[in-house]
């Protein structure tokens, strides 16, 4: 159907993640999947490596499979595999790992249905947001995911040693002397909400919903950005143009890049024209 990825594009992730042809029941390392992504989004994207795999059922599945070898059951799990073996297990394991038949399936969600904001933010909070940290936990997520998607929204952008926001060498001098904002902590300032700034109706909520609709409501198009990264990293296919920006001292990179997440069709726009500048 349309919503599962293609067989090429099946070829191509096998083809990336070095998964061999003969192997019977195919699985993918962790290391194998960050190191297809620049080192500044490897941080972000780990989540993503669980939460596209079904995490933990995965390495639960794989743990399980080397139950016999490494032994060690105190209690009993109620799928009927032991407590201590599981513990045990993940400290012999390498490398988490999880079968390509779950990444596939991952994949498809994020690439052919399109991420949201409940969807990203899952990779971070879980499914469960009825702890009583789970609105700090969202509040923490939800500027991770952001960061997520700026970069994967400007692809030939990364951070860098005096290079605050992922600016270009040549305007790092104008951030840091305050002339232009960094347009990382733009988008992290208008998204994200400090303590000190929540409504006195969201400190002591018990669930993640606020943060989820708060997204959902101001910039629900913003996670878009992420999907095609995926594209990239896993299936070699070409990369995205960055979000168009403007040569404005007004609008930023930052902005821009929150203007259109908007709307969809903000966000599928072409370059936008300078009506008026005086500089």
């Amino acid at each position: 159907t349309g919503s599962e990825l293609t067989p090429q594009e099946i070829v191509a992730l096998r083809r990336v993640l070095g998964v061999a042809e003969d192997v019977s029941e195919p699985a993918i390392s962790l290391p194998a999947f960050l190191d297809r992504f620049p080192a500044h989004l490897r941080p972000l994207v780990q989540p993503l490596f669980f939460r596209l795999s079904r995490e933990p059922e995965s390495r639960f599945t794989r743990w399980r499979r080397n139950a016999n070898i490494l032994g060690g059951a105190t209690s009993t799990s109620p799928s009927g595999t032991s407590q201590g073996s599981i513990i045990a297990q993940m400290e012999s394991d390498e490398e988490p790992c999880a079968p390509l038949q779950h990444l596939v399936a991952g994949l498809s969600v994020f690439i052919r249905g399109g991420v949201s904001w409940p969807v990203l933010l899952e990779a971070w909070v879980g499914e469960d947001g009825s702890d009583p940290c789970a609105g700090a936990r969202a509040e923490a997520a939800a500027e991770l995911a952001a960061t997520l998607c700026f970069w994967c929204a400007h692809p030939s952008l990364c951070p860098g040693p005096g290079v605050p926001g992922g600016v270009t060498p040549s305007a790092a001098a104008s951030v840091l002397a305050g002339w232009e904002p960094d347009p990382l902590e733009a988008v992290l300032s208008a998204l994200c909400r400090s303590p000190d700034n929540r409504s006195p109706s969201s400190e002591g909520a018990g669930t993640s919903a606020e943060v989820t609709e708060r997204l959902m409501d101001t910039v629900p198009f913003l996670p878009l950005s992420v999907g095609p990264r995926l594209s990239q990293a896993l299936f070699d296919a070409p990369p995205s143009p960055d979000c168009h920006g403007l040569q404005s001292r007004i609008l930023d990179r930052g902005l821009a890049f929150l203007l259109r997440g908007i709307g969809k069709s903000l966000w599928s726009s072409g370059p936008w024209d300078l009506l008026y500048s005086e500089w």
